[in-house]
């Protein structure tokens, strides 16, 4: 599937997900052919076709898992229009004067309250940024991590996007779902479970997304909701749970036979995967985003310093080179990389290229590149951020 495809088709769920959203919003809202949406309570949605005839459709409580990774983004819709408004209040802001902007700025850091006491843009901007867990001060900086802030405006919108996701993954599952058994659990990975269900065919990554986001039941699960179903399982008579499916049913032992080292690591009284099969953020992530930007600047040798001033003084060119590299670039959360500048030396092309077809043959690095300074990629790690 393209790129854009795979937009496209990310555009049509959302659209698809907006009556779950806005049931309050109106009563009558269209819904395909000849159907009308015209109501939502906690367990299902009711449809009325052009007969009269209503249609109660049940859905997964949990779906706000699903919505987090099934396409390219988070096709949540309350999400969408969280980012929705902070590029509008991005593009707004650009056009209006500096006094217009710290008084919106000063209003966004003051106010407090729900959607319902918000009055105009600036506590609408205030709202939908407490909604992520975010604050904005006087300045227009907006505190996006313990010990990390940026300006709302100097900020790239992909570096916003990139904390807005962290911010919504934390909590998900206790602000957004009902599934209290999994309250206690480490916040889910988005980057790292998406890239995971990347390596599946799209007819698995569904059956699977369905299995994370709680829409196959056990007959355990099933009995709390029906005292008339059996809670045995169908296969053994055991008490039907998801470890006992997954690693003590005897109707799977040949297939569990062929992945014993992962039944062992599963068997593990620490493992939670049995329960919820997602990759989970790591203790270390808020130090390794530390880290990240709070790398230190590459600093120049003063041999590289007085050559290019004498260069200056010459009103001769300086010719640089910078290369980098990237460690474990297949995961942004986990990848780190650094940079190297270089300067030339050669006094023209023709000894630059005699040093070059000499070090060709003896893979050594030409004397007439001189490092001048080296470094760690600040921010977001990889060789082309």
């Amino acid at each position: 599937m393209s790129i854009s495809s795979s937009y496209r088709n990310a555009t049509l769920l959302r659209c698809e997900r907006a009556p779950y959203s806005f049931f309050s919003a109106a009563s009558s809202i269209s819904w395909g052919r000849n159907k009308t949406f015209v109501g939502r309570t906690n367990k299902q949605i009711s449809v009325k076709d052009g007969h009269g005839a209503v249609w109660r459709i049940s859905f997964v409580v949990a779906s706000n898992i699903a919505l987090l990774l099934i396409g390219p983004c988070i096709l949540d819709l309350d999400f969408w229009l969280i980012m929705q408004a902070f590029r509008a209040a991005r593009k707004s802001l650009c056009r209006v004067s500096s006094e217009k902007m710290d008084a919106l700025f000063r209003i966004a850091s003051v106010f407090q309250g729900g959607i319902s006491k918000a009055r105009g843009p600036a506590a609408t901007l205030s709202f939908y940024l407490k909604q992520l867990g975010w604050s904005i001060d006087r300045t227009g900086q907006i505190h996006l991590h313990a010990f990390l802030s940026f300006h709302f405006l100097r900020i790239s919108y992909k570096r916003l996007l990139r904390f807005a996701v962290q911010a919504w993954q934390d909590k998900l599952m206790t602000v957004h779902t009902q599934r209290f058994r999994l309250f206690s659990f480490p916040d889910i990975d988005r980057v790292s479970t998406v890239a995971i269900l990347k390596r599946f065919s799209s007819g698995q990554r569904w059956h699977l997304i369905r299995d994370i986001s709680g829409g196959y039941q056990t007959q355990q699960q099933k009995h709390k909701r029906a005292f008339d179903a059996d809670p045995s399982c169908n296969f053994c008579g055991q008490p039907d749970t998801k470890p006992h499916r997954l690693l003590h049913c005897c109707m799977f032992a040949s297939t569990r036979e062929y992945h014993q080292e992962i039944v062992q690591y599963l068997n593990e009284p620490d493992c939670l995967l049995t329960e919820f099969p997602v990759c989970f953020v790591g203790p270390h992530t808020d130090l390794l985003l530390q880290l990240q930007f709070r790398n230190p600047k590459p600093v120049f040798a003063s041999e590289a310093l007085h050559f290019v001033q004498s260069k200056k003084l010459e009103q001769n060119p300086v010719h640089w080179f910078t290369d980098g590299s990237c460690f474990h670039p297949e995961n942004p959360c986990t990848r780190y990389s650094a940079f190297a500048i270089i300067f030339g030396l050669a006094s023209d092309d023709d000894e630059r290229k005699f040093w070059g077809r000499q070090c060709a043959v003896s893979n050594l690095v030409p004397p007439t590149l001189t490092r001048a300074a080296v470094g760690r990629t600040s921010g977001e790690q990889g060789s082309s951020c």
